[in-house]
């Protein structure tokens, strides 16, 4: 230690920036301590260090200490959870995994992906082997990297790496149709309800055969020809005389070919899911064309008017509405889809928020909203929604429908004290940042629609709990306003019990009044604990805020705390008292667009 100690005085003495009053400090008090070395050191490492190499050669030898390649401070990024410190180092690593994350979610919502994702080929790869009873401890002949043997007519090594490169130039090889025949069914599939093979996923001799071979074949070798432009095939197809065809019944032709096979009329379509919802949200003039970005939860309240293309989609958990209106199955295989008729299709589109919220919004487009009388307006709203003008028997059923009594209203609720929301305590100030929360998700209230959030974490609150952010500056609070003068009792149970096998997590909560700061402060860990407080003074409009964070690492688990507040014989329980988005109340008007957006006519393409 005191030759490193005098060595690095010296080189200190030797370069031109060095204070010579420093050298003869250090050389006189030599270190008492390693505690007075690590100071020393840190001091002057910190006053040579730079990106840029020192001019001086004892200045740069310094700089090497903290910059050099093979230097102690220079460690693997996998090694620093073995090295860190406790505490200062952790909250250093949130804060940068938080920034992090801020900026991964800005480049998604510009719809910019955070990296570039690409593939190394081993130029070593494994000689693979059939696997005997599927056992990759027992091994049989080899399998040599080469195309499948069904589908070619002679066998040929992949000569390039692991023969990933060969396999996908041998897959789109003017010498293999398949892959083209494919793709072309499938985009005539989409656009004709059926496709030239009616069993699009199975092109072998059990399959269907096509109802129009040469012309698979040429739209398959065009589409090969022309660069593989899926935005050609989508034009040579909609360009045709086929596709423009009216869907319009012809008795003769029926009698020949009643399935249509040989697209003597266009097909009679109905909208998919995606297409029905974006179509709803067109028309209202709430669509949102923003491409790429992050996911969204379908059941927020309030929607999210972006593109249903962009919702996200968990497998075996799929919003009821898509189980409802034939959504594929993301867990399978799914060639196609097939079309149901049930009563629940009719139901949601009578009975769910969303559609009841567009309608409104309908009515609200400054075209209808503008309308110069009731005729005018049924006449602006059929042009929005079907496309056409309304027939005059419509114009006179929809002026006797808004010409009806109006039932009384249902009466309103009385205004909750409660609101839920996030933000961060000071314990200088004593001041509480709160932001609500804008989306109320199937049971909880949360800052974004879809969690985890890169920014929030899973920050939410349920009827009996939630889950803090990510840090203390997104903490969870359930606020409480005083409706009137009083004293009041708290009362209430934290808990973060772990279940079985899973690691203890630790929350801290506190009970902060607007006026007379922090009442109280729990920090646990796998255990329960009441909060209660007694004969505490309030007058109308001052808040109670019940605050919960993590001290620690953060998690994505659940705690539970229902306060309650008691003042004389009024009772507020915060999970009996737990507020939901209110069912909207619609005029005749809007009840009326709403009808229009359930027709048939609305949902099928003729």
């Amino acid at each position: 230690v005191f030759d490193s100690w005098h060595a690095l005085a010296a080189n200190l003495a030797a370069a031109p920036t060095g204070n010579p009053e420093d050298v003869k400090a250090l050389q006189a008090m030599p270190p008492k301590s390693m505690d007075d070395v690590a100071q020393v050191y840190g001091e002057l490492l910190a006053r040579f260090d730079a990106n840029a190499p020192q001019q001086d050669p004892g200045a740069e030898a310094i700089r090497l200490v903290l910059r050099g390649e093979n230097t102690p401070t220079n460690i693997d990024l996998a090694d620093f959870d073995e090295i860190r410190g406790p505490g200062g180092d952790a909250n250093l690593e949130r804060a940068l995994e938080t920034a992090v994350r801020s900026w991964q979610a800005e480049f998604a919502y510009r719809g910019l992906p955070p990296r570039a994702m690409a593939l190394e080929d081993s130029p070593h790869p494994i000689t693979a082997h059939v696997f005997l009873r599927g056992n990759p401890n027992n091994l049989g002949v080899e399998a040599p990297p080469q195309f499948l043997t069904v589908l070619s007519k002679e066998q040929k090594r992949f000569e390039h790496g692991s023969g990933r490169l060969d396999l996908a130039n041998a897959i789109v090889s003017d010498q293999n149709p398949l892959t083209a025949r494919v793709i072309v069914n499938r985009v005539w599939q989409w656009h004709f309800g059926r496709g030239l093979v009616t069993s699009p996923s199975d092109f072998g001799l059990r399959g269907d055969p096509p109802t129009h071979p040469e012309l698979l074949d040429y739209l398959s070798k065009r589409f090969m020809d022309e660069g593989w432009s899926l935005k050609k095939l989508h034009k040579w197809i909609m360009l045709s005389s086929a596709y423009q065809q009216s869907s319009e019944d012809r008795a003769d032709a029926h009698a020949k070919d009643p399935e249509n096979k040989l697209i003597w009329r266009m097909n009679r379509q109905r909208l998919d899911y995606e297409s029905l919802r974006d179509g709803i949200l067109s028309v209202a003039g709430q669509l949102d064309p923003t491409a790429c970005g992050l996911p969204y939860s379908l059941t927020a309240n309030p929607t999210i008017p972006r593109r249903t293309v962009y919702a996200y989609v968990e497998r075996g958990r799929l919003p009821g509405e898509m189980n409802t209106f034939d959504f594929a199955n993301p867990e399978s295989h799914s060639p196609q889809r097939y079309q149901t008729t049930v009563p629940q299709q009719a139901l949601f589109l009578m009975n769910s928020p969303f559609i009841a919220e567009e309608a409104r919004h309908l009515m609200q487009r400054p075209e209808i909203a503008a309308a110069r009388d009731d005729r005018s307006r049924v006449a602006k709203l059929y042009r929005a929604v079907l496309g056409r003008a309304a027939t005059p028997d419509e114009i006179q059923l929809a002026l006797a429908y808004i010409a009806q009594p109006a039932p009384p209203a249902p009466a309103s609720p009385p205004a909750s004290p409660w609101e839920y929301g996030m933000g961060s305590f000071n314990e200088t100030t004593g001041a509480v940042s709160f932001e609500p929360f804008r989306y109320f998700v199937e049971d909880s209230w949360q800052p974004e629609s879809l969690l985890p959030h890169p920014t929030v974490g899973s920050a939410n609150l349920s009827a009996k709990g939630g889950t803090p952010g990510d840090d203390p500056q997104h903490a969870v609070t359930r606020r409480w306003t005083a409706p009137l003068d009083g004293t009041i009792d708290i009362k209430g149970t934290l808990s973060n019990k772990k279940a079985k096998d899973e690691a203890a997590y630790t929350v801290r909560a506190r009970i902060v009044h607007s006026s007379q700061g922090k009442l109280a402060e729990k920090i646990i860990t796998d255990k329960k604990e009441d909060l209660a407080l007694s004969s505490i003074a309030v007058h109308a409009g001052d808040r109670i805020d019940f605050i919960v964070d993590f001290p620690g690492e953060p998690t994505n688990e659940i705690f539970t705390w229902v306060p309650e507040i008691t003042m004389q014989e009024h009772v507020w329980n915060s999970a009996k008292d737990f507020r939901v988005p209110a069912p909207l109340t619609l005029t005749a008007w809007e009840k009326f667009a709403q009808v229009l957006l359930e027709t048939n006519e609305f949902a099928f393409i003729d």
